[in-house]
């Protein structure tokens, strides 16, 4: 049997437009649309035999019109160069694929699974012969909470073909609304390999018994926290043998997260030349691969500073009104973001010790930080925590992130962050008017460091 090749690619969501991006990018070029056009050439210049979708090709049933033309266009360009595309749909686009395969109707584009029930795609070659098994199951409705693998029941093939399963779900999910999957099933279930959708971070793991499961990822990072390398996955089939998934990177845009420790910065000058050269050396280390057009950073500043009271100025200035931007990785560097999460220069365990409103944001700090402080500020800890709790998942459910998560993925971590950061401004601020009182009736500071009270 000859090899044959294929390209994965999942959670498309054409349709969609990536989020947060700077006011001066080109929205074509950064588009989803556009990678999607890099997929297609990239299977044309690789010379594959098969597309693979793994679902959420288009973002919602709103977004038809808006994937109609890139998809009509693709899939055109695949089948003239003689590249078959066999997808499944997933719980944004249930609703929406089969209507777009109607109207995309062609002997190369294979819906598989349409209503909930599992299919099969065989791929042969000129002379007749199987190259491929490739098993799939789509959703018939936007909420599965049922496993998708309890109604698998196809035969195993039998003619010395490689086999594929092609599947939109949670895997290792539990209660989850979006086809939850267990791994051990997945191993068990009879295909040698798994291509998934549903996750935007790429990964490929391991099954027992010897085969893989990948999630290709989101090939555009749709938001900040899409981290890393994005693109497709190119997947090399020697007749039973399925050889490992290998990347191909094929986004516009990259982010990167920069860890900034400012402890012991004692001004706003120093603290912002070491956000330039924390950011700076950052790029340079980097070796992006797929040249992306823009490389976007978000920076996490961290550690005990007395320039804490300092960096709002610092953060609007270096992100909004002078945004920085740097050379060396081979793409336009901008930094865009820099969440802040310092905290005052101030010895904690010192000013705990008391009950005005300074001890008691010194001790919920310790609590919420190391576990640590009196009893009754960590019992208020979590009271307070449940309040937060509340108040996010407001938030969270008008933002875009509800799309491609849910509620659920609000943390405890999350939330005594949120906390801290609140009661590290607001103890900041309670010194600095300490400060100031204190010297206008002739005090003096004290032997805190760079906070100086009586």
């Amino acid at each position: 049997m000859s090899r044959t090749r294929i390209l994965c690619l999942g959670d498309l969501h054409l349709g969609c437009r990536p989020s947060r991006l700077p006011a001066d990018v080109d929205r074509a070029s950064t588009s989803v649309a556009a990678v999607w056009r890099r997929a297609v050439e990239a299977a044309v210049e690789h010379r594959v035999r098969l597309v693979l979708l793994s679902g959420d090709v288009v973002h919602r049933a709103n977004r038809y019109f808006e994937a109609f033309g890139p998809l009509e266009e693709g899939f055109a360009r695949l089948a003239g160069a003689g590249i078959d595309v066999c997808a499944v749909s997933g719980n944004h686009d249930f609703d929406v694929f089969p209507r777009l395969s109607s109207l995309l109707a062609s002997d190369r584009f294979h819906l598989l699974g349409a209503g909930g029930t599992w299919e099969r795609l065989t791929l042969s070659d000129g002379d007749g012969r199987s190259l491929l098994h490739v098993d799939g199951w789509s959703f018939p409705r936007r909420d599965v909470r049922d496993d998708p693998l309890t109604s698998y029941a196809l035969d195993p093939p039998d003619d010395g073909a490689a086999h594929l399963g092609l599947l939109h779900c949670d895997l290792d999910a539990g209660q989850s609304t979006n086809a939850p999957v267990g791994r051990t099933a997945l191993a068990a279930a009879g295909p040698g390999a798994w291509v998934l959708g549903h996750i935007h971070k790429p990964e490929v793991f391991d099954l027992t018994g010897g085969g893989w499961a990948l999630y290709p990822g989101s090939p555009q990072p749709l938001d900040p926290t899409e981290t890393g390398t994005h693109g497709a996955w190119l997947v090399e089939v020697d007749g039973e043998r399925i050889g490992r998934p290998e990347p191909l990177p094929l986004a516009t845009v990259r982010w990167h997260d920069v860890a900034i420790d400012l402890g012991g910065v004692e001004t706003g000058e120093a603290a912002e030349a070491r956000i330039v050269r924390a950011t700076r050396d950052a790029v340079a280390d980097m070796d992006l691969e797929g040249e992306p057009e823009w490389l976007l950073l978000r920076g996490t500043l961290s550690g005990r500073t007395g320039a804490h009271g300092a960096l709002g100025e610092i953060l609007e200035r270096l992100t909004e009104s002078a945004p920085l931007e740097l050379s060396g990785a081979g793409a336009r560097s901008r930094l865009v973001e820099l969440m802040d999460r310092t905290r005052p220069a101030v010895d904690l365990e010192a000013r705990s010790d008391g009950d005005d409103p300074v001890a008691l944001l010194a001790d919920l700090l310790l609590a919420l930080e190391n576990g640590e402080g009196r009893g009754e500020e960590r019992a208020v800890a979590p009271e307070l925590a449940r309040e937060v709790h509340a108040g996010m998942g407001e938030v969270f459910e008008t933002s875009w992130a509800l799309e491609v998560g849910s509620r659920d993925d609000l943390t405890a971590a999350d939330e005594r962050r949120v906390l801290a950061d609140v009661a590290a401004d607001l103890l900041d601020a309670l010194l600095e008017q300490k400060e100031r009182g204190d010297g206008a009736s002739g005090g003096h500071g004290g032997a805190d460091g760079e906070v100086g009270t009586p």
